[in-house]
């Protein structure tokens, strides 16, 4: 048995126990308040959004995207301030997000707030259902912890299954591209 054992175990267990909940626990007033901070979050990194204008006024759509910034991931968050400062607070935007970061003492709550839901082809279909724009990153946490000199590469590691949902729901895909500056 690993000295590790214990504390993963116990993560397990928080994981489960925070999956158990319902996953749509977006609120709107809250990601209104943290719009100001999650801009200054993007400008801090240069991030910038451009063709807003290819993503549909009403209905659901499905943004595909590459991840990059690691823990910070300023991409998100900018597309986050963009696409309320376009479409307001009403129309909600919600994320797949990675499992094991719902369990996390204090981020677990903000993620849900914001409208982050536990990454799965059910609650995406549901999400789509209820006219929401959904963002996901197929290559998750191995495409977000890339290496830099990989930066501008899309890794998806052979997952398909947002392809699906979007087929089943009849939700457009836009694609979302997020580049690293080619300097630090």
């Amino acid at each position: 048995m690993s000295v590790l054992d214990p504390i993963i175990k116990r993560w397990r267990n928080a994981m489960d126990k925070t999956l158990a909940e319902d996953p749509f626990q977006h609120d709107p007033d809250y990601t209104g308040r943290l719009l100001e901070w999650m801009e200054r979050w993007s400008n801090y990194f240069g991030a910038e959004v451009r063709g807003m204008e290819r993503i549909p006024a009403s209905g659901p759509v499905m943004l595909v995207g590459n991840h990059s910034g690691g823990m910070v991931t300023p991409d998100t968050s900018a597309l986050y301030v963009h696409w309320y400062r376009q479409f307001g607070i009403d129309r909600p935007l919600l994320g797949m997000g990675f499992d094991a970061a719902f369990s996390v003492p204090v981020l677990g709550p903000i993620m849900r707030k914001l409208g982050q839901l536990p990454a799965s082809r059910e609650t995406a279909r549901r999400a789509l259902s209820a006219n929401a724009g959904l963002l996901v990153y197929p290559g998750g946490s191995r495409d977000v912890f890339r290496p830099y000199r990989e930066r501008n590469q899309i890794q998806m590691h052979g997952r398909k299954g947002f392809l699906k949902v979007a087929r089943d729901t009849g939700a457009p895909i836009v694609p979302v591209v997020g580049t690293a500056p080619s300097t630090l």
